[in-house]
């Protein structure tokens, strides 16, 4: 992410423009200066963590450079930390960088950073000289040691005597910082506070290293997004977020929460009557505390998965729920009301050492993420994947099955350690003296099974019904259906199994998941469809329906895990049932082949260019759905034709049947073709259009010839191309 403002020095510009352009970029002369490289993110100060510094860079002169900044610690400069970055001429630019943790120095408050400047010249990166050349040029940088630590994260306006600011006693940006300080001193730590005040945070996990708690106090995430992505990432690998919800819109929690976001906001209130306690379950006491202004009270509606831990006035003044590794926590009482219950929850420890709680609060599981390709044949389940092992504690794990397959768990560290695979059977085999340490240890794996599963489907009036069988799996969700045609479908899926798709299910390209908003569950699942499914592939031979589920009965077992946890992801071709005659049949796009036909042999069309164009397109019927007697076909594209005539005709005994023309297309075309003469199929299952793009069109309606330097500007394309088959099943 980059800043970049134009230079304001009016004279100085003058003079730099009128000077000649710098030939190298070592000359003295170079437009290029570095200025910056203090920490930001979540932390203003470095610690043993890495970290991310700020930085600026100003080009005096008029032409873009290209920039390299190296940052590196000037006891260990082998290890250099770098950022390629591209500046406009007359420009300031203002980006960031990652630092690795900061070896020891006998400073206790201060860390010495170096830092080169360099700019490429010739296709190389070569250093732009300093006005000493001599002199490593080093600067200092705040720096705390490593303790538990907080970031608050604000509205908090420029203006320090605004009454939103923070240094103003009693605003609400001053009270979530207090909400923090006084969290922090209830647990003897010190009370410094990072109060994060960037207008963008550095879109990188390491902007958050070195955070333990951060407190969302605020709703500029709104404004950016890649800040809220990273912070969901933060607290899925093991981040503590407070959300004070007096001065945060639920609606900023969706990107950071997604699918764990499950209370809802019913309504606000200020009371001046506030009685506090414990969960009832816990503790039958109340602390009643009365004020002359009221205290805001953001009222919620639990979903049951919530922990409450603590009450106000019958409703949740502060709760709690895992997300991933980590935890969020929520507060619904302004800074005035919240201090007594605060100080509570931070004396019982809630939240600190948070690390070593969940780990141990987790049992020894056993995990598997796999992609399970179902053969109908045979009925057997190829599955690949990961596997994972977690344990609490360190000591020996017998991992094994009675089911065939193999399975590479990481084995770093364990050098010196003798262990054995013991095979007992067939299909039978076990580790012996294999002790892993504590944590997780993860590897490919790869297994055959019966699973069970299969799904048919038939082309019915409204498009394609099928059912599925999950066998040994369970709870389907985010279905994609992948045609021949090289088209995704989102998969309507009932409880039952049963399953639809139409035409109106046909996804964009490179989207394979419908809806706008996404949990993070369905963005992870989207970017493997997208790996998977990339649209540059060859489409599969067969149409495949591919679904998520549930697999918690995992291909290997390990001795001592207390639960078992797996995800599979399902692809299983679809077997077609045969059709009634007479029966009315709807086939939606996606399910329909085309090729252009060059002298008589199908090719790959190309449906972009400059110059005007004719093809002749084949649309080819799913055999599942052959014989049929057409009764309607309509034609779908998104045509980008400026000044052009786009023209679409069927070929006809001998005479073209002309069915569409417009001119300047710029857009969705949806062409219903019902005219008899072109809904005539070949022996194949085929059906022939003729597409036409004309030459570049003037005002006056003839030819505009197009010049060298327009013909970018002047190109067409057509994309989006299906045909969605209206007709009569003939007898099977």
């Amino acid at each position: 992410m980059h800043h970049l403002r134009v230079s304001g020095i009016a004279f100085a510009l003058g003079l730099l423009m009128s000077a000649p352009e710098p030939a190298l970029a070592q000359d003295d002369r170079s437009p290029l200066r570095l200025d910056g490289l203090f920490p930001v993110g979540a932390r203003t100060s470095l610690t043993e963590t890495w970290g991310t510094l700020r930085f600026g860079v100003d080009n005096w002169g008029p032409t873009a450079r290209e920039a390299r900044v190296v940052a590196f610690y000037p006891d260990r400069p082998d290890v250099q930390y770098t950022r390629d970055v591209w500046v406009p001429g007359n420009s300031r630019l203002s980006s960031w960088l990652t630092i690795g943790p900061p070896p020891a120095q006998n400073f206790q408050l201060r860390r010495d950073i170096g830092y080169r400047l360099y700019e490429r010249v010739d296709g190389e990166f070569r250093p732009v000289a300093s006005r000493d050349p001599e002199r490593l040029v080093t600067r200092a940088v705040p720096y705390r040691p490593r303790e538990p630590s907080t970031a608050v994260y604000l509205d908090a306006p420029e203006d320090p005597d605004s009454p939103e600011s923070v240094s103003t006693k009693g605003s609400a940006a001053a009270q979530a910082v207090l909400f923090a300080r006084t969290f922090r001193h209830a647990r003897g730590l010190s009370e410094a506070v990072s109060v994060v005040l960037d207008r963008q945070l550095p879109p990188t996990i390491e902007a958050f290293d070195g955070i333990d708690q951060f407190v969302l106090a605020g709703n500029r995430l709104t404004a950016d997004p890649a800040a809220a992505r990273t912070l969901r990432h933060w607290v899925l690998q093991g981040g503590t977020l407070w959300v004070l919800l007096d001065r945060v819109d639920p609606a900023v929690l969706a990107p950071v929460l997604g699918e764990a976001l499950r209370f809802e906001v019913v309504g606000r209130t200020g009371v001046t009557d506030l009685r506090l306690r414990p969960p009832a379950e816990r503790l039958d006491q109340t602390d009643r505390r009365e004020f002359e202004q009221p205290v805001d009270l953001v009222r919620v509606q639990l979903s049951g998965s919530e922990t409450v831990l603590y009450e106000a006035n019958g409703w949740p003044a502060a709760f709690s729920q895992p997300v991933g590794r980590g935890r969020v926590a929520f507060a619904t009482l302004d800074g005035r009301g919240l201090f007594g219950p605060l100080l509570a929850l931070a004396t019982a420890g809630v939240f600190v050492a948070a690390g070593v709680a969940s780990r141990r609060a987790v049992p020894p599981t056993a995990a598997s993420v796999a992609l399970v390709e179902v053969t109908p044949e045979s009925g057997e389940s190829s599955w690949r994947g990961m596997f994972a092992v977690y344990s609490p504690e360190s000591g020996g794990l017998q991992v094994g099955t009675d089911r065939g397959g193999s399975v590479e768990l990481d084995s770093t560290g364990l050098d010196g350690q003798t262990r054995q695979r013991v095979q007992t059977d067939f299909d039978a085999w076990h580790w012996e003296n294999l002790a892993f340490p504590a944590g997780v240890r993860a590897g490919p794996f790869r297994s055959t099974n019966r699973t069970g599963a299969g799904a048919t489907g038939r082309f019915g009036p409204n498009g394609l019904d099928g059912k599925l069988a999950l066998g040994t799996l369970k709870n389907p969700a985010d279905a994609v259906l992948f045609t021949r045609a090289g088209a995704a479908l989102t998969v309507r899926l009932e409880p039952d199994g049963a399953f639809r798709a139409t035409s109106n299910d046909v996804l964009p390209a490179d989207q394979y998941l419908s809806g706008s908003v996404l949990t993070d569950r369905q963005q992870r699942r989207q970017d493997v469809y997208r790996k998977l499914l990339a649209r540059q592939n060859s489409a599969p031979l067969h149409d495949r329906l591919y679904v998520w589920a549930d697999a918690d009965d995992v291909p290997f077992t390990v001795d001592g895990a207390k639960r078992t946890v797996g995800s599979a992801l399902l692809s299983l071709p679809i077997e077609f049932a045969p059709r009634r005659g007479g029966e009315l049949v709807t086939i939606p796009h996606g399910f329909v082949t085309h090729a252009a036909m060059i002298d008589g042999r199908p090719r790959r069309p190309m449906l972009e260019h400059s110059e005007s164009a004719q093809v002749q397109l084949r649309f080819q019927l799913p055999p599942s759905a052959l014989p049929l007697a057409l009764e309607r076909v309509v034609l779908i594209a998104r045509v980008h034709a400026p000044a052009r005539k786009f023209s679409v005709a069927a070929p006809g005994d001998g005479k073209p049947v002309p069915l569409f023309d417009a001119t300047d297309s710029n857009g969705p075309v949806r062409i219903e073709i019902t005219d008899p003469r072109a809904l005539r199929l070949d022996p194949a299952g085929g059906l022939l259009l003729d597409l036409a793009v004309s030459e570049r069109l003037g005002p006056d309606g003839r030819p505009n010839p197009i010049r060298t330097t327009d013909i970018e500007q002047a190109r067409w394309h057509i994309e989006g191309l299906g045909l969605e088959i209206v007709g009569r099943a003939g007898n099977p």
